[in-house]
């Protein structure tokens, strides 16, 4: 939000909105337990780092699906624009 406010001057308003397109989930994250188990209680210790040995690695058929998702919402804004000369 601080880059889109200082470099492209978007409103310091808190209630006004960006109304900035965004492809995302919002699945409640699961994390790797002690005993090896999956559940969603974050590990209180260095586990919270965003690669594989924390829990939250990336598998390539779920980030394709959000790719394929944004490249489609791209596609659909572009072609709703006017055409320019």
């Amino acid at each position: 939000r601080q880059t889109l406010r200082n470099r492209y001057g978007f409103s310091r308003t808190p209630t006004k909105r960006f109304s900035v397109s965004a492809v995302y989930s919002d699945e409640q994250t699961r994390y790797r337990q002690a005993d090896g188990s999956i559940g969603q209680q974050k590990p209180g210790s260095g586990a919270s780092r965003l690669d594989c040995a924390g829990s939250l690695g990336a598998v390539t058929h779920i980030t394709a699906v959000f790719a394929f998702h944004a490249t489609a919402k791209a596609i659909e804004r572009l072609l709703s624009s006017p055409p320019q000369s």
